[in-house]
């Protein structure tokens, strides 16, 4: 791993809190806003015209974590990593209430 690399890794590790917060406001209609405890902003629509809708957020974050730690184990085995993309599906249960039955 270069030098670089560990100072990424150092620094990333060091900006985890342990208890995470949110807000969520209600816009209009079925619209929100999701704003994390360090201010970043996440539009919410059920219908998706608006903002992504908060089962996609779900998918994302999943591979997000996911993706991170790949990245990270990669890194640390010195590997050579030119690029890196991870696809995901979700099944939802086709009546509400609509949980995901599978991802892959």
């Amino acid at each position: 791993m270069t030098e670089h690399n560990e100072t990424d890794l150092k620094d990333y590790k060091n900006k985890v809190t342990p208890a995470v917060k949110g807000t969520l406001t209600w816009d209009k209609e079925l619209i929100f806003v999701g704003r994390t405890q360090r201010g970043y902003e996440i539009d919410y629509d059920a219908k998706a015209e608006w903002g992504r809708m908060p089962t996609e957020s779900l998918l994302l974050s999943l591979i997000g974590c996911m993706g991170i730690d790949v990245v990270s184990i990669l890194q640390k085995m010195k590997c050579d990593l030119k690029s890196f993309k991870m696809d995901v599906e979700g099944e939802r249960n086709p009546t509400p209430p609509q949980y995901y039955t599978s991802t892959g």
